[in-house]
């Protein structure tokens, strides 16, 4: 049975049978694909399933021909229930994954990793979820987000929280950020795409300089590499079936975070739901991703190459500039009882740390591993890691960007640093967020902003669950001026985990913050419940 012929797209062009690698929903992208890349495709429609048998030429090599197939089921998940996965927090993959998102380790998951081909079927699903999203929500056209003053961490953080609740609560979302306001993180006469060389040409100010919209008019701004390439693989874009199954899989998923059915939501869903949303938000204007080309410089191994191009991409997160306020680093990570890392009290910790975890994912797995560097350190991380540990050195591929380490080196917080320099970091931010974005592992800090939001876009790039070591003591669900396993006890479902901040939850901070950090969190549990936890639930 061949594809549906005579469908028309969002541009209601004719898509024709002959057109299905060219469209694939990819605009112009796909212009560009059919030119870059020649495939052979066989496709059988049959019941539920789509089965795909795909041979890809770059240039002259020939990627092999793996058959995958579609379940009715993968186009569930946001509401598909897997094992456990109502426990709160607790998510579990189909592939034999199960994490607890409160804790800090979950490195072990790396065993349960789709390889290639099934890979290249989530990543494509999770372009196709968020067509879905669009496709479902209404945009006010008068509407923008206010882009503020805050590093881009901070500001894709709440930026995403924001539009997650408008979502959520009314089904609307703003289409774009506000191009008329500055920012000190952007120096728009930088980038010419974002300056209007004309009589009325509007300038895109501030970070909407970096960033494009989340309307479906920006759609095809949402897929870059490795996106461009699952789609080419999977060729699933064409069958109304699958794209009907994830409008209503978003859908019905939106109901029940409208209704707080948590008993319903499984959490691997809303990871997911919620990535997804910060992935549409962290939509890279085209010059922004080829200033990332620029800058992204490689160091390949003999020992690292792998011919099958199977390598497992493991995020390396290395905090250190204006978190650094004590005077030695940490030689082990935290635990999820240390302290809450206010001011003076935020630690950085030696780079052993992260090599330690590093080579448990390669004793973990068997797959050559690409590790992709991201650091404020004003240090060269990887001459360190070169003459210090060289067997891991010489055993992976190295992916770093090259900006001067002289930028990161400042004293006190970036929110006091001034001009060129704080705007580049801004840009620095943006390309670094995009390059972890790339990753199949992370390791690092997820009680940093920028660490959670890397571990987002991750997700949402790979529309799976990313498994993370986090050295900072804090998890995916709290917040680093909280001692997490105080927090724990008030983190009763996923909204909580991922979507509470406490200067966004309206309630005054308290007074001895900066002896015990934040327990708004326990203030807006007792607050939503009507009274404190008893006893029996504090010993769970």
């Amino acid at each position: 049975m061949q594809p549906p012929s005579g469908r028309r797209n969002r541009n209601n062009k004719s898509i024709g049978s002959t057109h299905v690698l060219v469209l694939l929903g990819l605009g112009a992208l796909g212009v560009t694909l059919w030119q870059t890349l020649m495939a052979a495709v066989s496709l059988d429609f049959s019941n539920d399933d789509v089965v795909l048998k795909i041979t890809l030429r770059r240039s002259k090599e020939a990627l092999p021909s793996p058959e995958v197939r579609v379940h009715q089921q993968d186009t569930r998940m946001l509401t598909k229930e897997l094992g456990n996965t109502l426990n709160r927090t607790l998510v579990v993959t189909a592939d034999g994954c199960s994490c607890e998102l409160i804790s800090l380790d979950c490195i072990s998951c790396v065993r349960h990793l789709p390889r290639r081909a099934e890979a290249a079927k989530y990543g494509a699903l999770g372009v196709l979820t968020r067509r879905a999203i669009r496709d479902v929500t209404s945009f006010d056209l008068n509407d923008h987000v206010g882009s503020g003053q805050e590093p881009i961490g901070k500001l894709t953080q709440y930026t995403t929280i924001g539009n997650w609740r408008s979502w959520v609560g009314s089904n609307r979302l703003p289409p774009r950020l506000d191009a008329s306001t500055g920012s000190e993180y952007a120096n728009e006469t930088w980038y010419p795409d974002c300056v209007g060389d004309g009589p009325g040409q509007s300038t895109l100010r501030g970070v909407s300089c970096f960033f494009a919209g989340m309307h479906a008019d920006d759609a095809d701004d949402d897929i870059v590499e490795p996106e461009v390439e699952a789609m080419a693989r999977m060729q699933i874009s064409d069958n109304i079936t699958t794209i009907d199954a994830l409008r209503m899989d978003v859908s019905t998923f939106q109901e029940r975070a409208r209704a707080k059915d948590y008993g319903n939501l499984p959490a691997l869903g809303y990871l997911l739901a919620f990535a997804h949303m910060t992935r549409m938000n962290f939509n890279l204007r085209p010059h922004m991703r080829q200033i990332y080309k620029r800058r992204l410089k490689s160091i390949r191994n003999s020992n690292a190459i792998d011919p099958h191009d199977d390598a497992l991409r493991v995020g390396l997160h290395l905090r250190r500039a204006d978190s650094c306020h004590l005077s030695s680093y940490e030689t082990e990570a935290s635990q999820l009882d240390s302290v809450a890392q206010v001011g003076g009290k935020r630690m950085c910790y030696k780079t052993s740390v992260y090599i330690d975890a590093l080579r448990r994912v390669q004793v973990l797995t068997k797959r050559p591993i690409d590790v992709y560097v991201s650091t404020d350190d004003s240090g060269s991380i990887l001459e360190e890691i070169k003459n210090d540990y060289p067997s891991v050195y010489q055993s992976m591929n190295w992916h770093f960007l090259d900006y001067s380490r002289d930028l990161f080196d400042y004293q006190g917080m970036i929110e006091g640093v001034e001009g060129n320099q704080k705007a580049l970091l801004g840009e620095s931010a943006v390309s670094d967020l995009f390059h972890l974005s790339n990753i199949d592992v992370f390791i690092g800090h997820l009680g940093s902003r920028f660490g959670k939001m890397s571990w987002l876009l991750a997700t949402a790039r790979r529309n799976t669950f990313i498994p993370f070591f986090s050295v900072d003591g804090h998890s995916v669900c709290c917040e680093v001026d909280e001692v997490c396993a105080d927090a724990k006890r008030y983190i009763s479902n996923m909204e909580n985990c991922l979507a509470f901040v406490y200067s966004l939850s309206g309630l005054e901070l308290n007074k001895d913050y900066w002896e015990v950090g934040s327990t708004v969190r326990k203030t807006a549990w007792e607050k939503e419940n009507g009274h404190s936890l008893g006893r029996r639930q504090r010993r769970r």
